[in-house]
This record gives C-alpha cells, structure tokens and sequence, in this order.
C-alpha cells in the first residue's frame, strides 16, 4: 500500500519494520517458554527418577539387613565385602556391597543407576548405612566366668591380658582391653589332680557376683541366641571329634545338645560354641572365640586351649545352679588367654544389626 505524505513524499512499508520486530519477539518469547517448559518438565523427571532411586536404595539395604543371618555375613573375616548385583528392569541397575571393618559394624552401601537411552547421562543415586552389630547384652568380666566354685591344678594357665598376636583379625583397628583372668564364686582345692593350683593369677575376682547387667540372664542369652539362630546337634555320649575349621567359612556357630557332651580326641573350632548340658573334654580342644557352657566344666583329663574367653553357667538340668561341688574342674593342661577381637568375632555369629549409635546416611552425586 502506498501512502502520500502531507510533504508530498510516499511512505512505502512503513508498518512491515514494526511487525517483523513484533512477530521476532513474539517468537522467540514461545521459544523461551517452550524452553523453559521443556527443561522444567526434563528436571521434575529426573527428580522424580533420583527419589524413585533413592527409596530402592533404601529398600535394598533395608532387605540386606534383614538377611544377616541367612547370608552367614559373620562367617567372612573382615574387610571381605560381599557385593550383589541385580537387574531391576530393562533400565535400572542395582549393585548392594557389605563389609565389616570391625567385628561389631557394618557398612551397607547401595548404588542404583537408572540409564535412559532417550538421555545422554545416567541418574544414580548412593548410600551407605553404618549399623552396629549388637549381640546379646552380656558382660565377659574375665577370661573364664565362671557362676558357682572352680578348682584347678598346676600348670593350669589363665590370663585376661588382651595382648595383640601377628595373626589377630582385626589386625591393627582391634579393640585392646585387658580384663580380669577369672572370675568365681570359690576356688577350691583339687584334692584328686595332685598338684595343687600354685600358679594362680593375682587378678582374680573370687566371691564376686555377676554385674547387673547378667542379673536377668544375660549371659544365658548368648546360648539361646546360638540355639535360635545356628545348627543345633544332638550329641552322643561319646562322639566323634569336633572338627569346623574349613577355610572357606573361618567362622561358625553351633550349638551342642547333651545331658553330657563328651569330646574325645582333637577337636579344633573358630567361633561361638555353646553346650547345652556339661561339657566333658577327653581328648583336646582348641578354640578361638567363645566357649559357653550351660552345666559343668570338666578338663581334668583333657587338654583345653581357648583364645577368648570362657563361660561357665554350672546350671543342672532343671535350669538351677550347682550349689556343692565345683562347676569346673580344670586340669593341667588348660591354657585360657583372654583375646577381646576373637571374642568379639564370635559374638557377631549371634548379633543383630542395629542402628543406634549409628544413624549416617550418605547419598551421593546424581
């Protein structure tokens, strides 16, 4: 259209600058908030997408804390990580890893990776659970606890000294705390061994009681848990050695079932072994970790190594204490060194995890 102006002068597209410029911003203001839309939309997806993984990491460290026991994690030294990897979907990746860099914790870490063909970066989310491994609430005052009167003879050593060996492990992260060598109601006088006990050790709590900590059964709880939570076996009067010792899995539980369980022979065992009933030893038995005994101890004529520590309970059948004759009857050739790392590693054959005093969560870069 052309127009003339008053000065006589045409005006040609006078409007078409003005409307380009209008039609350019109005574009690249759909532009921006096409933009702005799109991303906003990719953002809450991926938000979306990092707590659908987070809540699938909680679940898997939740799950494997629930499967403590079944997986047999105690029966691993530490430091040995346990890792499991799943495939969730076509899309989702799920890799949950275990290890225990102290006898009594555990840390649980978790990754999930969600990766999109339709996106160029993967979302992925981690976090790590530290729990405490909490076994049955029971104080170990000594190297060997005994509830009722003991007696002893010469060479017959005890010692609650926790003196950290080369092959310890827990290596240099283990908890040293020396303890009592033994603790009795009475030590008598071995009238039938010979040689009387010259050799006893100068730290040894006699006549004192068991800490309150005990005074509802807490030291009765560790074999029950052993009884609820490992391989029970009957025991014959005269059975066969004990041997459990395999170096696939350096750490067991197991519970003994007799009126009299007698170990004749060489018996060797890595862990937390509970009699219920007495425990005679004909032969030898070397242990590492805890020994727990319902009834009676009786070494007189066998030979007992133990490094860790020792219970006693000198309950009879009916669940009473012994009240006359000593509950455990040593012979010469018992060794007891009290070693707090292997106490401890067999205690978490028998521990559940737990939280508190940890409460760490740890969720990573996307």
């Amino acid at each position: 259209m052309n127009h003339r102006a008053e000065d006589g002068k045409d005006r040609r597209g006078f409007v078409l600058p003005f409307v380009l410029a209008a039609l350019t911003v109005i574009g690249l203001l759909a532009l921006s908030f096409t933009t702005v839309t799109l991303r906003d939309g990719m953002a809450v997806s991926h938000t979306a997408e990092a707590q659908r993984l987070s809540m699938a990491g909680d679940e898997a460290i939740a799950r494997s804390l629930q499967r403590w026991q079944l997986d047999s994690l105690w029966a691993r030294g530490l430091d040995t990580p346990v890792t499991r990897d799943q495939t969730l979907s076509a899309y989702d990746r799920q890799t949950v890893t275990i290890i225990r860099p102290h006898p009594l914790v555990a840390s649980v870490r978790a990754i999930v990776t969600h990766r999109d063909p339709r996106r160029g970066t993967p979302i992925r989310r981690e976090l790590l659970h530290t729990v405490w491994l909490e076994p049955p609430i029971a104080a170990l005052p000594a190297a060997l606890t005994v509830q009722g009167a003991l007696s002893a003879v010469d060479p017959t050593l005890i010692s609650g000294v926790d003196l950290r060996t080369a092959d310890s492990p827990c290596g240099e992260r283990r908890d040293t705390l020396s303890v009592l060598a033994l603790v009795a109601d009475s030590i008598h006088e071995d009238l039938e061994g010979g040689t009387p006990w010259t050799l006893r050790p100068l730290d040894i709590g006699v006549g004192v009681s068991i800490p309150v900590s005990d005074s509802s059964g807490g030291l009765r709880r560790i074999g029950a848990a052993a009884a609820r939570l490992g391989t029970v076996q009957q025991r014959t009067p005269m059975p066969a050695p004990l041997d459990v010792t395999p170096t696939s899995q350096p750490w067991h539980l197991l519970s003994l079932y007799g009126t009299a369980v007698h170990l004749a022979g060489l018996s060797r065992y890595r862990g937390l072994l509970a009699v219920d009933g007495d425990l005679v030893v004909e032969g030898a038995l070397e242990l590492d970790g805890l020994l727990w005994v319902r009834g009676r101890l009786d070494v007189q004529h066998g030979q007992l190594i133990v490094a860790g520590t020792v219970i006693v309970l000198g309950e009879s059948a009916s669940g009473q204490p012994a009240l006359t004759q000593p509950v455990a009857r040593l012979g010469g050739r018992t060794r007891i060194r009290f070693d707090r790392c292997l106490a401890q590693m067999a205690l978490a054959t028998v521990a559940e995890p737990r939280s508190a005093p940890f409460s760490l969560w740890n969720i990573g870069p996307p």
